[in-house]
């Protein structure tokens, strides 16, 4: 079999890293993206504009020391293992981007310390601007969603972001700590803090993104953000009367001409129907065009498992053109070449760090210095 050339998504992507399927091998280098680059290429998602391809090996299990996305851990092995030899810096962010990265929540600081500090942030839309100065590129005001193509400097301006630290004094529901100090424990309970979390969001116009890619069982945090925002506004339209704008108007006579003309009653049912058709299409609109963000297709090079022998090869002809490979990069991408594929370098490296940094301290304890005593002692009555 040979190469071969087909697509994924953003969000197939995304589940197959969290789910071990599409892994990173060990002697790829750590996360070193920037905050900026990582707002660059949300920016680049949401405007619907292409993020680059993926290059991709196949199988089999075991073949390459590898670890998780994001994490950055160890990777179990499994058999039907693809290994990402180019586009981990997109496809980590994406991860961090759509899926909630933090869960399960009582675990939430073991998570936040294994994640690269650059990518300990959590991301939002600015759907409604009414509190800031921004472009109304979502048409909340007028309850119309054009869905124009944007440039990613209009997302960018509408993306707001929250940094996630461990010593965080008053979390509030976009932090993982608001969630674990609740310890939630039936359905109802969540079910009630996440509708108070995305009240919180709605509140200052802003659409959570880390649910896009999945949210097991109820709606995502987004879904309920998105029609709370879509309900305030609708009544707010509704107790204006007859101060409408015009702009509102016009929409309104074009979903129902049998409105034109005619004037406005107090309490009028069929008016406050129509404003609220038109609130319920909006929200519509809106969560369609996120979920085409994360089912936006990416191409694949994939390589058959012919090439595992070649991939080292592969991924220095690959990194030409990126960032230089340091030294240790290539030393480390040496020897996954060795009889131990399971086992990487930099994996090693860590295990005799760790252990050496537990023998400094059982000597610093006295435990290894009796220890050493009696290997002396035992080796004196040698002589």
């Amino acid at each position: 079999m040979g190469i071969e050339y087909d697509t994924t998504t953003i969000s197939t992507a995304i589940q197959q890293s969290s789910q071990g399927q599409l892994v990173l091998p060990e002697f790829q280098r750590g996360f070193d993206w920037s905050h900026t680059q990582q707002q660059s290429l949300l920016a680049s998602i949401l405007a619907h504009l292409p993020i680059g391809g993926l290059l991709v090996l196949k199988g089999p299990r075991n073949a390459l020391a590898s670890r998780s996305f994001v994490t950055q851990q160890a990777a179990p092995p499994r058999e039907d293992v693809t290994y990402l030899l180019d586009g981990q810096q997109r496809l980590t962010c994406t991860s961090a981007f759509f899926s909630d990265v933090y869960i399960p929540y009582p675990s939430w600081e073991n998570h936040q310390r294994e994640i690269p500090t650059s990518l300990n942030y959590r991301w939002f839309l600015r759907i409604d601007p009414s509190k800031v100065d921004s472009e109304d590129y979502f048409g909340v005001q007028q309850l119309r969603f054009n869905q124009q193509a944007a440039e990613p400097e209009t997302m960018s301006d509408l993306l707001h972001w929250e940094k996630v630290n461990r010593t965080e004094k008053a979390p509030k529901p976009w932090h993982p700590k608001w969630w674990a100090d609740k310890s939630l424990t039936d359905s109802l309970q969540i079910q009630a803090a996440r509708h108070q979390a995305a009240e919180a969001f709605a509140a200052d116009g802003l659409v959570p993104l880390w649910e896009l890619c999945g949210y097991g069982d109820g709606t995502p945090l987004h879904e309920i953000s998105i029609r709370l925002i879509a309900s305030r506004v609708g009544e707010q339209l509704i107790s204006m009367g007859d101060e409408i704008s015009p702009a509102v108007l016009a929409r309104l006579f074009e979903r129902r001409p049998d409105l034109s003309g005619r004037l406005r009653s107090a309490n009028d049912s069929e008016w406050t129907a129509a404003l609220r058709e038109m609130a319920s299409d909006w929200r519509a609109d809106v969560v369609k065009y996120l979920e085409r963000t994360v089912e936006q297709k990416i191409a694949r090079i994939v390589l058959p498992v012919e090439e595992i022998g070649r991939s080292v090869s592969i991924f220095e002809t690959t990194n030409r053109g990126g960032t230089p490979l340091s030294t240790y990069d290539l030393v480390v991408a040496r020897m996954a070449r060795n009889d131990e594929p399971s086992i990487s370098l930099t994996r090693l490296i860590i295990d005799h760090a760790a252990q050496a940094s537990i023998a400094i301290d059982e000597y610093a304890d006295g435990t290894l210095q009796d220890e050493a005593a009696s290997h002396v002692a035992v080796e004196d009555t040698d002589f």
